[in-house]
């Protein structure tokens, strides 16, 4: 990307990384912490859920576990769970009962996030 290091204080993906391959989204990852200065949010399913929409660009062609974020220092969040439980109920339930919050393995997505620099992160605030 034609940006200098360090460039943006936050960098946002949502949805993103399982519909690249995992290759090229682990290279992703590690320009987003070159280019961002205090903090980098990733929103991402847990595991394989197959998509039912067979369009190129919506079809899920990796997939993540919250270790593969905490090994890099991420701190992931479980959202829409417990993942037993058909996606509707699942999403409705986790209003009432956020236990997948603290237990992302058992969600549908996490949200994984870094913080790179906390002396700056209040300043975003």
């Amino acid at each position: 990307l034609p940006f200098r290091i360090k460039s943006f204080d936050s960098i946002i993906s949502v949805q993103v990384l399982e519909h690249l391959d995992r290759s090229i989204a682990q290279r992703i990852l590690k320009v987003c912490e070159d280019l961002a200065k205090v903090q980098i949010l990733i929103s991402t399913t847990v595991g394989f859920i197959d998509s039912a929409v067979s369009d190129n660009f919506m079809t899920h062609r990796s997939w993540w576990l919250p270790e593969d974020f905490s090994a890099k220092n991420y701190r992931c969040r479980g959202e829409v769970g417990p993942r037993f439980l058909p996606i509707t109920l699942a999403y409705w339930l986790s209003f009432l009962l956020p236990l997948t919050y603290y237990f992302p393995h058992i969600s549908y997505y996490m949200n994984c996030s870094k913080e790179l620099n906390k002396n700056d992160i209040n300043s975003l605030y």
